[in-house]
Protein backbone atom coordinates (compact mmCIF):
# COMPACT_ATOMS: atom_id res chain seq x y z
CA UNK A 1 0.00 0.00 0.00
CA UNK A 2 1.30 3.30 -1.15
CA UNK A 3 1.18 5.69 2.16
CA UNK A 4 3.31 7.83 4.19
CA UNK A 5 4.48 8.31 7.53
CA UNK A 6 2.45 11.42 7.31
CA UNK A 7 -0.94 10.35 5.69
CA UNK A 8 -0.95 7.07 8.28
CA UNK A 9 -1.10 9.40 11.26
CA UNK A 10 -3.43 11.83 9.97
CA UNK A 11 -6.02 8.28 9.03
CA UNK A 12 -5.35 7.11 12.58
CA UNK A 13 -6.36 10.44 14.30
CA UNK A 14 -9.22 10.94 12.43
CA UNK A 15 -10.82 7.59 11.40
CA UNK A 16 -12.51 5.06 13.12
CA UNK A 17 -10.74 1.57 14.41
CA UNK A 18 -9.70 -1.05 16.74
CA UNK A 19 -12.05 -7.14 18.42
CA UNK A 20 -13.84 -8.85 15.69
CA UNK A 21 -14.44 -8.62 12.82
CA UNK A 22 -11.34 -7.97 11.40
CA UNK A 23 -9.40 -6.94 7.76
CA UNK A 24 -6.60 -6.68 5.80
CA UNK A 25 -5.47 -4.17 2.96
CA UNK A 26 -3.30 -5.93 0.39
CA UNK A 27 0.06 -4.46 -0.99
CA UNK A 28 -0.11 -1.88 -4.11
CA UNK A 29 3.74 -2.46 -5.02
CA UNK A 30 4.16 0.95 -6.20
CA UNK A 31 0.57 1.35 -8.10
CA UNK A 32 -1.63 4.51 -7.50
CA UNK A 33 -4.96 2.74 -7.03
CA UNK A 34 -5.30 1.37 -3.65
CA UNK A 35 -6.75 -1.92 -3.56
CA UNK A 36 -9.63 -3.58 -2.03
CA UNK A 37 -9.69 -4.30 1.43
CA UNK A 38 -10.29 -8.29 2.31
CA UNK A 39 -12.83 -7.88 4.80
CA UNK A 40 -13.84 -11.39 7.27
CA UNK A 41 -15.67 -12.28 10.91
CA UNK A 42 -16.41 -15.18 12.74
CA UNK A 43 -19.70 -16.38 12.40
CA UNK A 44 -22.07 -15.64 15.70
CA UNK A 45 -24.99 -16.78 14.01
CA UNK A 46 -25.60 -19.93 16.44
CA UNK A 47 -24.73 -17.86 19.17
CA UNK A 48 -27.35 -15.30 18.43
CA UNK A 49 -30.13 -18.18 18.29
CA UNK A 50 -29.46 -19.57 21.65
CA UNK A 51 -29.00 -15.94 22.63
CA UNK A 52 -32.19 -15.50 21.69
CA UNK A 53 -34.09 -18.93 22.66
CA UNK A 54 -34.53 -20.15 19.04
CA UNK A 55 -32.17 -23.83 19.92
CA UNK A 56 -33.73 -24.38 23.04
CA UNK A 57 -35.92 -27.61 21.78
CA UNK A 58 -35.28 -30.37 19.31
CA UNK A 59 -31.71 -31.84 20.34
CA UNK A 60 -30.78 -35.15 18.95
CA UNK A 61 -30.15 -38.43 20.98
CA UNK A 62 -25.90 -38.65 21.49
CA UNK A 63 -24.48 -40.26 18.98
CA UNK A 64 -21.42 -40.68 20.68
CA UNK A 65 -19.85 -41.03 24.19
CA UNK A 66 -17.08 -40.08 25.68
CA UNK A 67 -15.46 -39.64 29.30
CA UNK A 68 -14.78 -35.91 28.77
CA UNK A 69 -15.84 -33.02 25.97
CA UNK A 70 -13.85 -29.45 26.59
CA UNK A 71 -16.23 -26.71 25.22
CA UNK A 72 -13.76 -24.07 23.10
CA UNK A 73 -10.40 -24.54 21.21
CA UNK A 74 -8.85 -21.13 22.67
CA UNK A 75 -5.88 -21.16 24.86
CA UNK A 76 -7.73 -22.32 27.95
CA UNK A 77 -9.54 -25.38 26.43
CA UNK A 78 -6.09 -26.10 24.57
CA UNK A 79 -4.76 -26.02 27.95
CA UNK A 80 -7.27 -28.35 29.15
CA UNK A 81 -7.26 -30.59 26.59
CA UNK A 82 -4.02 -31.53 26.94
CA UNK A 83 -4.58 -32.61 30.87
CA UNK A 84 -6.62 -35.05 29.14
CA UNK A 85 -4.26 -36.49 26.27
CA UNK A 86 -4.21 -40.44 26.90
CA UNK A 87 -8.25 -40.54 27.51
CA UNK A 88 -11.09 -40.80 25.67
CA UNK A 89 -11.87 -36.86 25.33
CA UNK A 90 -13.33 -34.39 23.09
CA UNK A 91 -12.82 -30.87 21.96
CA UNK A 92 -15.53 -29.26 20.30
CA UNK A 93 -14.37 -25.43 18.68
CA UNK A 94 -17.10 -22.87 16.62
CA UNK A 95 -14.18 -21.99 14.46
CA UNK A 96 -12.95 -23.22 11.53
CA UNK A 97 -9.52 -23.29 13.46
CA UNK A 98 -7.96 -23.10 17.08
CA UNK A 99 -7.34 -20.41 19.02
CA UNK A 100 -9.89 -18.66 20.10
CA UNK A 101 -9.74 -14.64 20.32
CA UNK A 102 -5.89 -15.70 20.34
CA UNK A 103 -5.70 -16.23 17.12
CA UNK A 104 -3.15 -14.92 14.33
CA UNK A 105 -3.37 -14.86 10.59
CA UNK A 106 -0.24 -14.55 7.63
CA UNK A 107 0.31 -12.03 4.78
CA UNK A 108 2.99 -12.26 2.65
CA UNK A 109 5.18 -13.63 4.96
CA UNK A 110 4.02 -11.16 8.33
CA UNK A 111 2.02 -12.65 11.09
CA UNK A 112 -0.66 -10.25 12.41
CA UNK A 113 -2.82 -10.69 15.50
CA UNK A 114 -6.70 -10.88 15.40
CA UNK A 115 -7.42 -10.68 18.87
CA UNK A 116 -5.41 -10.96 21.82
CA UNK A 117 -1.98 -9.42 21.83
CA UNK A 118 0.65 -9.66 24.70
CA UNK A 119 0.92 -11.19 27.91
CA UNK A 120 2.86 -10.31 31.45
CA UNK A 121 4.16 -13.36 33.33
CA UNK A 122 3.97 -12.17 36.55
CA UNK A 123 1.79 -15.23 37.38
CA UNK A 124 4.20 -18.26 38.09
CA UNK A 125 2.06 -20.86 37.00
CA UNK A 126 1.75 -18.98 33.50
CA UNK A 127 5.70 -19.71 33.34
CA UNK A 128 5.46 -22.61 34.14
CA UNK A 129 2.89 -23.75 31.26
CA UNK A 130 4.58 -21.60 28.88
CA UNK A 131 7.92 -23.36 30.16
CA UNK A 132 6.47 -26.79 29.60
CA UNK A 133 5.27 -25.96 26.24
CA UNK A 134 9.09 -24.79 25.15
CA UNK A 135 7.68 -21.38 24.44
CA UNK A 136 10.21 -18.45 24.10
CA UNK A 137 8.34 -15.15 23.61
CA UNK A 138 10.36 -11.87 22.61
CA UNK A 139 10.33 -9.44 25.52
CA UNK A 140 8.09 -5.99 24.00
CA UNK A 141 10.73 -3.17 24.05
CA UNK A 142 9.65 0.32 25.50
CA UNK A 143 5.93 1.11 26.73
CA UNK A 144 2.97 2.97 25.61
CA UNK A 145 2.87 6.23 23.87
CA UNK A 146 0.30 8.57 23.39
CA UNK A 147 -0.85 11.44 21.04
CA UNK A 148 -2.21 14.45 23.01
CA UNK A 149 -3.15 17.36 20.60
CA UNK A 150 -0.83 16.79 17.78
CA UNK A 151 2.34 15.79 19.67
CA UNK A 152 2.95 11.89 20.14
CA UNK A 153 4.67 11.20 23.25
CA UNK A 154 6.87 7.78 23.90
CA UNK A 155 6.47 5.61 26.83
CA UNK A 156 3.94 7.62 28.00
CA UNK A 157 1.46 6.47 31.11
CA UNK A 158 3.48 5.66 34.72
CA UNK A 159 2.26 5.87 38.13
CA UNK A 160 6.10 7.61 39.28
CA UNK A 161 4.08 11.48 39.43
CA UNK A 162 8.05 12.32 38.52
CA UNK A 163 8.02 10.52 35.41
CA UNK A 164 9.60 12.58 32.71
CA UNK A 165 6.58 11.73 30.41
CA UNK A 166 4.33 14.17 31.97
CA UNK A 167 6.39 17.17 31.30
CA UNK A 168 6.05 16.83 27.80
CA UNK A 169 2.39 17.26 27.46
CA UNK A 170 1.26 20.11 24.98
CA UNK A 171 -0.38 21.76 27.96
CA UNK A 172 0.39 24.66 30.59
CA UNK A 173 2.41 23.44 33.75
CA UNK A 174 -0.78 23.71 35.67
CA UNK A 175 -2.71 20.96 34.21
CA UNK A 176 1.08 18.66 33.44
CA UNK A 177 1.29 19.29 37.27
CA UNK A 178 -2.22 18.08 37.60
CA UNK A 179 -1.65 14.55 36.44
CA UNK A 180 1.44 14.60 38.64
CA UNK A 181 -1.48 15.53 41.59
CA UNK A 182 -3.75 12.94 40.83
CA UNK A 183 -0.97 10.14 41.19
CA UNK A 184 0.18 11.59 44.34
CA UNK A 185 -3.51 11.90 45.69
CA UNK A 186 -4.92 8.24 44.49
CA UNK A 187 -1.36 6.78 45.65
CA UNK A 188 -3.21 7.52 49.53
CA UNK A 189 -5.90 5.37 48.98
CA UNK A 190 -6.20 2.09 50.79
CA UNK A 191 -7.53 0.18 47.74
CA UNK A 192 -7.28 -3.05 49.92
CA UNK A 193 -9.10 -1.54 53.16
CA UNK A 194 -11.36 1.02 51.38
CA UNK A 195 -12.18 -1.72 49.00
CA UNK A 196 -15.76 -1.85 49.21
CA UNK A 197 -16.35 1.78 49.39
CA UNK A 198 -14.20 2.49 46.32
CA UNK A 199 -16.21 0.23 44.71
CA UNK A 200 -19.44 1.50 45.39
CA UNK A 201 -18.04 5.05 44.06
CA UNK A 202 -17.48 5.69 40.31
CA UNK A 203 -13.98 6.52 38.71
CA UNK A 204 -15.36 9.70 37.71
CA UNK A 205 -15.55 10.67 41.37
CA UNK A 206 -12.42 10.98 41.69
CA UNK A 207 -11.42 13.81 39.04
CA UNK A 208 -13.33 16.32 40.96
CA UNK A 209 -11.32 19.32 41.10
CA UNK A 210 -8.30 18.28 38.67
CA UNK A 211 -8.01 19.33 35.06
CA UNK A 212 -10.61 17.65 32.92
CA UNK A 213 -8.10 16.62 30.54
CA UNK A 214 -6.51 14.27 33.32
CA UNK A 215 -10.11 12.37 33.19
CA UNK A 216 -10.19 12.53 29.17
CA UNK A 217 -7.07 10.24 29.60
CA UNK A 218 -9.09 7.60 31.02
CA UNK A 219 -12.14 7.96 29.64
CA UNK A 220 -10.08 7.03 26.26
CA UNK A 221 -7.89 4.00 27.66
CA UNK A 222 -10.96 2.55 29.83
CA UNK A 223 -13.09 1.52 26.72
CA UNK A 224 -10.70 -0.33 25.21
CA UNK A 225 -9.50 -1.95 28.11
CA UNK A 226 -12.33 -2.98 30.88
CA UNK A 227 -14.83 -1.82 28.65
CA UNK A 228 -16.40 1.74 29.93
CA UNK A 229 -15.54 5.22 30.74
CA UNK A 230 -14.77 6.72 34.44
CA UNK A 231 -18.74 7.31 34.74
CA UNK A 232 -19.58 3.88 34.35
CA UNK A 233 -16.18 2.37 35.91
CA UNK A 234 -15.83 1.12 39.67
CA UNK A 235 -13.21 3.62 41.43
CA UNK A 236 -11.39 0.45 42.78
CA UNK A 237 -11.45 -0.73 38.96
CA UNK A 238 -9.73 2.68 37.81
CA UNK A 239 -7.20 3.04 40.82
CA UNK A 240 -5.72 -0.41 40.02
CA UNK A 241 -5.52 0.31 36.45
CA UNK A 242 -3.78 4.07 37.37
CA UNK A 243 -1.62 2.33 39.87
CA UNK A 244 -0.63 -0.56 37.74
CA UNK A 245 -0.76 0.13 34.67
CA UNK A 246 3.11 1.07 34.14
CA UNK A 247 6.03 -0.07 32.99
CA UNK A 248 6.07 -4.13 33.45
CA UNK A 249 7.42 -7.34 31.68
CA UNK A 250 5.57 -7.90 28.66
CA UNK A 251 5.68 -10.75 25.43
CA UNK A 252 4.64 -11.74 22.46
CA UNK A 253 5.37 -13.64 19.69
CA UNK A 254 5.22 -11.55 16.06
CA UNK A 255 1.62 -11.69 15.48
CA UNK A 256 0.51 -11.65 18.80
CA UNK A 257 -0.80 -14.39 20.61
CA UNK A 258 -2.42 -16.38 18.56
CA UNK A 259 1.12 -17.79 17.46
CA UNK A 260 1.45 -19.46 20.62
CA UNK A 261 -2.24 -21.10 20.29
CA UNK A 262 -0.87 -21.76 16.51
CA UNK A 263 2.80 -23.32 17.47
CA UNK A 264 0.92 -25.36 20.72
CA UNK A 265 -1.29 -27.37 18.65
CA UNK A 266 0.83 -27.77 16.35
CA UNK A 267 3.12 -29.25 18.90
CA UNK A 268 0.49 -31.50 20.14
CA UNK A 269 0.67 -35.52 19.19
CA UNK A 270 -1.27 -36.84 15.59
CA UNK A 271 -3.40 -39.07 17.32
CA UNK A 272 -5.21 -36.96 20.00
CA UNK A 273 -5.15 -34.08 17.21
CA UNK A 274 -7.93 -36.31 15.66
CA UNK A 275 -9.96 -35.41 19.00
CA UNK A 276 -10.07 -31.97 18.05
CA UNK A 277 -13.43 -31.06 16.33
CA UNK A 278 -13.21 -27.75 14.42
CA UNK A 279 -17.06 -26.11 13.09
CA UNK A 280 -18.46 -27.54 15.83
CA UNK A 281 -20.53 -24.70 17.94
CA UNK A 282 -22.16 -25.92 21.06
CA UNK A 283 -25.70 -24.48 21.64
CA UNK A 284 -26.76 -26.92 25.03
CA UNK A 285 -25.54 -28.34 28.04
CA UNK A 286 -27.37 -30.24 30.17
CA UNK A 287 -27.97 -33.28 32.67
CA UNK A 288 -29.14 -36.06 31.58
CA UNK A 289 -28.59 -38.45 34.70
CA UNK A 290 -25.09 -39.18 35.92
CA UNK A 291 -23.83 -37.88 32.70
CA UNK A 292 -23.81 -34.77 30.78
CA UNK A 293 -25.65 -34.22 27.26
CA UNK A 294 -23.50 -31.65 25.02
CA UNK A 295 -25.42 -30.47 22.12
CA UNK A 296 -23.80 -28.47 18.40
CA UNK A 297 -23.97 -27.63 15.21
CA UNK A 298 -21.54 -29.39 12.65
CA UNK A 299 -21.79 -29.00 9.00
CA UNK A 300 -25.10 -27.12 9.39
CA UNK A 301 -26.87 -30.42 11.75
CA UNK A 302 -27.38 -30.88 14.88
CA UNK A 303 -25.05 -33.55 17.11
CA UNK A 304 -24.86 -34.70 20.25
CA UNK A 305 -22.13 -36.12 22.68
CA UNK A 306 -22.32 -37.78 25.84
CA UNK A 307 -19.98 -37.21 28.60
CA UNK A 308 -19.47 -38.00 31.89
CA UNK A 309 -17.92 -34.65 32.85
CA UNK A 310 -17.30 -31.30 30.45
CA UNK A 311 -15.19 -28.24 30.87
CA UNK A 312 -16.40 -24.93 29.78
CA UNK A 313 -13.50 -23.18 28.40
CA UNK A 314 -15.50 -19.85 26.97
CA UNK A 315 -16.74 -16.56 28.41
CA UNK A 316 -19.09 -16.65 31.04
CA UNK A 317 -21.61 -14.86 29.48
CA UNK A 318 -21.47 -17.14 26.67
CA UNK A 319 -21.59 -20.05 28.96
CA UNK A 320 -24.89 -18.60 31.17
CA UNK A 321 -27.03 -19.55 27.94
CA UNK A 322 -26.03 -22.92 27.06
CA UNK A 323 -26.20 -24.51 30.98
CA UNK A 324 -29.93 -25.45 32.11
CA UNK A 325 -29.60 -25.60 35.66
CA UNK A 326 -27.18 -22.36 36.59
CA UNK A 327 -28.16 -21.61 40.53
CA UNK A 328 -29.90 -18.71 40.35
CA UNK A 329 -27.10 -16.19 41.80
CA UNK A 330 -24.80 -17.50 39.51
CA UNK A 331 -26.59 -17.16 36.32
CA UNK A 332 -28.44 -13.60 37.46
CA UNK A 333 -23.96 -12.86 37.99
CA UNK A 334 -23.82 -14.03 34.80
CA UNK A 335 -26.24 -12.17 33.01
CA UNK A 336 -25.17 -8.71 34.15
CA UNK A 337 -22.19 -9.13 32.21
CA UNK A 338 -21.67 -7.21 28.82
CA UNK A 339 -20.03 -7.54 25.72
CA UNK A 340 -18.77 -4.62 23.52
CA UNK A 341 -17.28 -5.85 20.20
CA UNK A 342 -15.42 -3.29 18.19
CA UNK A 343 -13.91 -3.59 15.02
CA UNK A 344 -9.83 -4.66 14.52
CA UNK A 345 -8.23 -3.13 11.03
CA UNK A 346 -5.14 -5.00 9.79
CA UNK A 347 -3.27 -2.64 7.28
CA UNK A 348 -0.62 -4.36 5.49
CA UNK A 349 2.10 -2.34 3.86
CA UNK A 350 4.86 -2.79 2.35
CA UNK A 351 7.29 -0.41 3.89
CA UNK A 352 7.93 1.01 7.29
CA UNK A 353 5.00 3.43 8.67
CA UNK A 354 5.18 3.51 12.09
CA UNK A 355 7.77 2.24 14.73
CA UNK A 356 7.46 4.39 17.90
CA UNK A 357 5.86 1.87 20.29
CA UNK A 358 4.06 -1.55 20.22
CA UNK A 359 1.17 -0.51 22.07
CA UNK A 360 -0.02 3.35 20.60
CA UNK A 361 -2.86 5.34 22.33
CA UNK A 362 -4.71 8.16 20.36
CA UNK A 363 -6.32 10.72 22.80
CA UNK A 364 -9.11 12.28 21.89
CA UNK A 365 -9.73 10.93 17.99
CA UNK A 366 -13.15 10.49 17.57
CA UNK A 367 -13.57 6.39 17.35
CA UNK A 368 -10.22 5.15 17.67
CA UNK A 369 -8.61 3.66 20.72
CA UNK A 370 -5.17 2.09 20.20
CA UNK A 371 -3.03 0.10 17.43
CA UNK A 372 -0.42 -1.93 17.16
CA UNK A 373 2.60 -2.74 14.88
CA UNK A 374 2.55 -6.09 14.07
CA UNK A 375 6.18 -6.86 13.76
CA UNK A 376 7.01 -4.65 16.43
CA UNK A 377 8.76 -6.90 18.89
CA UNK A 378 10.74 -8.49 16.41
CA UNK A 379 11.65 -5.20 14.41
CA UNK A 380 11.89 -2.41 17.06
CA UNK A 381 14.15 -1.25 15.62
CA UNK A 382 13.34 -0.72 12.23
CA UNK A 383 10.54 -2.26 11.38
CA UNK A 384 9.41 -4.28 7.97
Amino acid sequence: MDISRRSFIKWVIAGAASASPFGCAPSNKGGNKLPEAALGSESNKVCHDVRDGLMRSGFPPPSRNVDVVVVGGGPSGLAAAERCFGSDFLLLEKEPHMGGNAWSETWEGLDYCTGSAWMSFDIPEVRALFKRWKLDLPMIKGNDSAHWDGKWIKDFWHKDPDWPAYGQLPYPKSVQDDFRRFLRETAKLDRVKDAEKLDAMTFADLFSGYDGRVKQYWDYFGPSNWGAQTQDTSALVGLTAVHEWTPSERHTFEGGLGMVTRKVFASFPEDQKKRFVLGAAVFAVRRAGKRVNVSFMKDGKAETVSAKSVVMCVPKFIVKHLLDDLPEAQSAAMAKMRYAPYLVYNFCFDKVVWNLNYDNWAIGARHFTDFIPADYATHADGGT
